[in-house]
């Protein structure tokens, strides 16, 4: 028996073949040599035809799947696709498997959002009548990607703003991963100090998440002595896999 991952196997071209084995001892002691006829068809899997190898959690990927050829019964033939959920784990999660439909095989993977961002491979094999099983093969790597947070809308209460008059500042964030709980996206915003050249929080509060409106608020209270003119106003937002999206926002808000 040559076994699914013998060297020899990948090297023989289709078609009968004749292999001869010899063994040695400890002792440096041969064995006759032995015959057997061995025939090697080709993997009925010739590939796939994905139409990106990079995928977002939370979408669907199809995968075609070319197969045989033009003598091929498919009605004998079932296709079975794992992915390596772990590094010693496969499985069928987030797979659809394939169905023979308008003259093609195709299958679907979906990525959860739970599942961990990362490389992934895929592979496949055939079983023919119920019986005859190929070997698994390589069929392609995908990468799991992470959805960014998007910052859809800066709402100042006026965007003139009165030193030691109170203001509000509300963001509309969204996330799809975090879509149930938004309030565990990490929130900082800063304005550009032109005293300090640099990006401060200053007179801005720490940032809250309201329940009811499902958006992130700031209170805003410029000193008495705080500089007139134009601010900007820089927006971070860090997501629980680590992603950051920065926003800057030029001439954002004027103190008068």
């Amino acid at each position: 028996y040559l076994g699914e991952n013998s060297s020899i196997i990948p090297k023989l071209s289709s078609g009968d073949h004749e292999i001869s084995f010899r063994s040695q001892d400890n002792e440096g002691h041969w064995s006759i040599w032995s015959y057997a006829d061995y025939s090697v068809e080709q993997h009925p899997i010739r590939g796939v035809e994905v139409e990106n190898t990079e995928l977002y959690r939370g979408n669907i990927l199809p995968i075609p799947i070319l197969f045989g050829d033009e003598f091929t019964i498919h009605s004998e033939y079932v296709i079975e696709i794992e992915i390596n959920i772990t590094d010693s784990s496969w499985s069928k999660q987030f797979l659809v498997q394939p169905v023979y439909e308008d003259s093609e095989w195709i299958g679907y993977f979906g990525p959860s959002l739970e599942m961990n961002p990362g490389i992934y491979e895929i592979i496949g094999r055939t079983t023919q009548n119920d019986s005859r099983q190929t070997p698994w093969i390589h069929l392609f790597d995908i990468e799991v990607l992470n959805n960014v947070p998007e910052i859809e809308d800066i709402m100042f209460s006026n965007t003139t703003l009165q030193r030691n008059r109170d203001a509000t500042l509300k963001l509309n964030v969204t996330d799809l991963e975090a879509s149930s709980d938004l309030s565990v996206l990490d929130v900082r915003v800063y304005y550009f100090d032109k005293l300090e050249e640099d990006w401060v929080s200053g007179f801005l509060s720490e940032v809250t998440f309201n329940e009811s409106s499902k958006m992130f608020e700031i209170d805003v209270l410029p000193a008495s002595g705080f500089k007139i003119g134009k601010y900007d106003l820089k927006l971070e937002v860090t997501d629980l896999d680590g992603e950051l999206v920065t926003l800057i926002v030029d001439n954002s808000f004027t103190i008068i």
